[in-house]
Parts: structure tokens; C-alpha cells; sequence
């Protein structure tokens, strides 16, 4: 004879309570996604702006504003080949295809600035061009490439984003001094 153990009613009504729950869970697993909020902060790069305090000197020798800007690049070849008026003033028509502007500001001899910067999703660089007055002396241009997008990224960065690049971009006399930090 077969000892069947009966399991009594309420036991069976917890375990379909269970099963249903965890099936809920798993289901509600695969649609989930951050709020759109974070979506877009998440490709934000925290960029550090330091200006030395004998930059971008006049006639005088006296230190001077120094104007910069930072562009977002599906390309490099053609910023890192253009000169700087045609980047600035954006002539060339490859060149707009291919960079955005995503900040332009003017710091002061020894000023420091925080800014956050949000590149196109199809961005792979960022470009960094500085107004010095000595412009053919100067090193008036730097690229920083993003890390390989087309790398697999694991099932949980879904879910926990990584954390946010920051950059320290130092404006030295005459050339540009880049510092990336994860």
C-alpha cells in the first residue's frame, strides 16, 4: 500500500501564494528600467575646471580670461586634424556632423569650476579646446575617449548603474593637462 500524506488545504493555498509571488517578482524583473531622470544623469561626466594663475598672459605679461569649451565627438579624426578657428567657429561641414558643443565658458587666472557635462549617446571622446592668446604656441586642444561601448556589459549594470567619470582639466600657461578619475 502507498502512504499518501495529505497535505491539508491551507498548506496548498500558501504555496499557490508563493508560487504567484515569486512569478510576479520574475515578471516584474523583466520590464525593469530606471526612472528617466537617471537615465540621462547616468551618461553625465563631472568635469573639474582649473585655470593656473599665470594663463593666457597679454602684451603686458599680465594673466588673462582664458575661454574654453568642451564638445561632445562621434569622431576624432576631424577635430583632432582642424585647426583651431574651424572647430571654434564651426566652418567646416564634416566637422558639424560629427561634434556638439555641451559646455563654453570663460575662467579667470586661478579660478576653479565644476561643471557636469552630458555627451551625445553616440559619443565616443570628448574634445577640450582652450582661446589661448598664443594660439600656434599653444597646446590648445585635448581628446579624452570613452572605454569600448560595443564591450558586453554584465546583467546587473542594468539594474546598478556604474559610477559617474570625473575629469580634472587643468589650464596650465600654454598647454591643457588632463587627470581622469573613476
Amino acid at each position: 500500500m502507498y502512504h499518501v500524506k495529505k497535505i491539508n488545504i491551507n498548506t496548498k493555498i500558501l504555496i499557490r501564494y508563493i508560487m504567484v509571488c515569486i512569478l510576479s517578482a520574475f515578471l516584474a524583473g523583466c520590464g525593469f528600467s530606471l526612472p528617466e531622470k537617471q537615465q540621462s544623469e547616468s551618461g553625465a561626466i563631472k568635469v573639474t575646471l582649473s585655470a593656473a594663475k599665470d594663463i593666457n598672459r597679454n602684451e603686458k605679461g599680465e594673466p588673462s580670461p582664458l575661454s574654453v569649451a568642451i564638445y561632445s565627438l562621434k569622431s576624432l579624426d576631424n577635430f583632432e586634424n582642424s585647426d583651431f578657428f574651424s572647430i571654434n567657429d564651426n566652418t567646416n561641414p564634416a566637422l558639424k556632423d560629427e561634434t556638439a558643443k555641451v559646455y563654453e565658458g570663460i575662467l579667470k587666472p586661478g579660478e576653479t569650476r565644476k561643471v557636469s557635462v552630458s555627451p551625445d549617446s553616440d559619443a565616443i571622446a570628448l574634445g577640450i579646446t582652450a582661446a589661448y592668446r598664443e594660439i600656434d604656441k599653444a597646446g590648445w586642444s585635448e581628446v579624452i575617449p570613452f572605454e569600448e561601448k560595443n564591450k558586453k556589459k554584465s546583467w546587473w549594470r542594468k539594474i546598478v548603474p556604474g559610477e559617474e567619470i570625473t575629469l580634472s582639466v587643468k589650464f596650465n600657461t600654454l598647454a591643457i593637462a588632463i587627470d581622469k578619475t573613476d
